[in-house]
């Protein structure tokens, strides 16, 4: 196994890419690297699939990250939720953009 690139989760962990072998890529934490059942199965699979699922979540995040910000622009006594909220869609968000740079490579 090679890793590929290596990204910061934001709460202690972090996320690892790697090419597992001969076309078959894979991302996760490293406990998901370590689980006795292996990574989730759509988070691994050819650099092409991969780089398409890591697009397809980062389009996800981008849209959660913006309904969050309408929701705490209406909060006004408890704002801390919204914001750690956001601030972890944005870590993944930063996660999966790296993780395409490299698999685009």
């Amino acid at each position: 196994m090679k890793i590929l690139a290596e990204m910061p989760t934001g709460m202690g962990s972090k996320w690892v890419l790697a090419e597992i072998k001969n076309d078959f890529y894979g991302y996760g934490t490293v406990a998901d690297f370590n689980d006795k059942w292996g990574l989730p199965v759509n988070q691994c699979g050819t650099k092409e699939s991969v780089k398409n699922y890591c697009e397809s979540i980062a389009g996800l995040c981008r849209e959660r990250i913006k309904k969050h910000q309408k929701e705490l622009s209406k909060e006004k006594k408890k704002p801390d939720g919204w914001k750690l909220m956001i601030e972890h869609e944005q870590k993944e968000l930063e996660m999966l953009i790296e993780f395409i740079n490299v698999l685009s490579k």
